[in-house]
């Protein structure tokens, strides 16, 4: 029997939870996130086969966009699920569509690299976006515990670098 490691298994963890809500229709978790009035209705706006996933976002999650600013207002530092709720919905209110592709998965340690390609078009714009970024999210006890945003591969790397040189999480705020 092959025994899988906790980096394999996390990159399970993270690449299911996206496939999930890939093939589930990333526009019913947009328009979940958008609507919801609170963590637990955001869970009831989702399709059922999703709703078991966001068991595994734990309850003390962090986005950090503080080194990365994203448009719309969404550089900061959110905590919980509330505030990860609200992130998504700054994120993704302002899109009449969304839809995302993931790719590249490799892991460090508690973190999982992985590499995304968006396309978007604008409510109010009607503007079509392509984008490509990558993002690191941490896993600790099968639980998401964080997620980074970076502007490419090279920059997510660099961080990871960085925090095991200096022997610190490489999700840690600056």
């Amino acid at each position: 029997m092959t025994k899988v490691s906790d980096g394999e298994r996390n990159i399970e963890l993270v690449r299911g939870i996206h496939e999930s809500l890939i093939a589930a229709g990333f526009e019913k978790f947009r328009l979940a996130a958008v609507n919801a009035k609170n963590w637990d209705d955001s869970i009831v706006r989702l399709p059922e086969a999703v709703r078991p996933l966001m068991q595994v976002i734990d309850p003390g999650i962090e986005i950090d966009t503080r080194h990365f600013p994203l448009p719309f207002g969404s550089e900061g530092h959110w905590v919980g699920r509330e505030q990860w709720l609200q992130f998504w919905k700054t994120w993704l209110e302002p899109w009449d569509e969304f839809s995302y592709e993931v790719s590249n998965f490799d892991s460090a340690g508690d973190d999982v690299l992985m590499d995304l390609a968006i396309t978007a078009r604008g409510h109010d714009s009607h503007v079509p976006v392509e984008w490509v970024l990558s993002q690191i999210w941490t896993v600790r006890d099968g639980r998401i515990v964080r997620m980074r945003p970076y502007g490419n591969r090279e920059e997510a790397l660099a961080a990871l670098q960085q925090a095991r040189g200096s022997g610190s999480d490489p999700t840690d705020g600056e």
